[in-house]
């Protein structure tokens, strides 16, 4: 009797750790990119699929910008009169499923003209946002990673403010790393 007893609880308490491993490589306890190489996925905002007014295209040297080229929301006069449209579409591929952050890379006008909106297949829309105005800087999305799935994305960058400029975005499966320079 004793012995039929332990095996279900050996059972049981198999199963469980099997659950609790999986919640665990699921939700957040694993390491950075557990095992696997880190992936760094960089994105050229200005080679979107579609760019939608008033966003545009914008150049600058391949010294200052990546690809020689960004996107940006114009200055509008009087500031603040232009209606929130606008968008950038870019579809992007994952192939090892797992938590990624998203940097991008930015200039800001000033304390208003520095934030895009950002959606990944049509979730909630996300703020981008900083403070250093004038110089390209990277930005990080938020503080948690996202959780991305095998296959075809789309990553959509949205009109906030004007007065914004995005040269590049970087998907990362290496939680710690932090982008310097043009990528």
């Amino acid at each position: 009797m004793r012995h039929g007893m332990f095996a279900r609880k050996a059972g049981l308490l198999a199963g469980l750790l099997a659950i609790g491993l999986a919640v665990w490589l699921i939700l957040g306890a694993a390491p950075a990119h557990t095992g696997e190489q880190p992936i760094y996925i960089v994105l050229e905002p200005e080679k979107a699929e579609k760019i939608e007014a008033p966003m545009v295209k914008g150049t600058e040297s391949e010294e200052v910008c990546s690809a020689g080229g960004y996107i940006e929301i114009p200055l509008q006069q009087p500031r603040g009169t232009d209606k929130v449209n606008g968008k950038a579409i870019i579809p992007f591929e994952i192939k090892t499923p797992g938590k990624y952050f998203l940097h991008a890379r930015c200039w800001w006008y000033d304390g208003c003209g520095n934030s895009f909106g950002i959606t990944i297949d049509k979730g909630d829309k996300a703020t981008l946002t900083g403070s250093t105005e004038k110089r390209w800087r990277w930005e990080k999305l938020g503080d948690d990673p996202i959780l991305l799935l095998a296959g075809k994305h789309v990553l959509v960058i949205s009109n906030s403010e004007d007065g914004a400029r995005l040269d590049q975005v970087l998907i990362t499966n290496d939680l710690s790393y932090i982008p310097q320079g043009i990528e």
